[in-house]
C-alpha cells in the first residue's frame, strides 16, 4: 500500500511539471507586407490556363523577389471589362547552372476595347519551383532571356 501511493505521488509530480513549462519569450517580428490573396497567382500548368480574349498585350515594368514571390509589376489597357493574369509553368528545368525554368505569364482582357493605362503588381508563387532543387533558379518570363530572373528558395 505504501509502495502504491509513493508511485502515484512521483507520477503525479512527473505530471505536474512537465505541464506547467515556462513560456518562452517570443522575440517580436516586424510584418512584411505581403501581396493581397487576389494578386497571388499560383503557378500551373500550361493545360490549365483560360485564354479568353487577348493574352499577350501588356508590358512587364519590373521585376524582384519578395520572400517565396516574384512581384512583377505590369501595365495594360483597359478599364470596362474585369482583366485577370495567370502563370504557368511546364515543370521542366533547363540543364544549366543554375537551372532555368520558362515562366508564362498570361493577361486575360475579357474583350476589354477601352484605353485607360492601368498598372497593377502580381506576386508569382514560386515555392513550386523548388521542390526539386535547392538551389537558386534563373527564370526567363515569357521568353525573355535577355531579362533573366534569378530567384532563391526561402524559408
Amino acid at each position: 500500500m505504501k509502495k502504491n501511493l509513493i508511485i502515484y505521488v512521483a507520477a503525479s509530480l512527473v505530471i505536474v511539471f512537465s505541464s506547467c513549462k515556462r513560456n518562452k519569450e517570443v522575440a517580436e517580428v516586424p510584418v512584411k507586407n505581403f501581396p493581397s490573396i487576389e494578386n497571388i497567382l499560383p503557378l500551373q500548368l500550361p493545360a490549365e490556363i483560360n485564354y479568353k480574349g487577348l493574352v499577350n498585350n501588356f508590358e512587364v515594368l519590373e521585376t524582384r523577389q519578395e520572400g517565396g514571390f516574384l512581384m512583377v509589376k505590369v501595365a495594360y489597357s483597359g478599364g470596362c471589362n474585369e482583366h485577370f493574369f495567370e502563370a504557368s509553368w511546364d515543370e521542366m528545368y533547363m540543364k544549366s547552372m543554375p537551372p532555368q525554368v520558362n515562366l508564362r505569364l498570361t493577361h486575360v482582357n475579357n474583350d476589354d476595347s477601352c484605353r485607360e493605362r492601368i498598372e497593377k503588381e502580381l506576386a508569382i508563387d514560386l515555392r513550386k519551383l523548388f521542390l526539386n532543387t535547392p538551389n537558386n533558379v534563373l527564370i526567363v518570363l515569357n521568353g525573355n532571356v535577355e531579362g533573366k530572373i534569378l530567384a532563391a528558395p526561402q524559408d
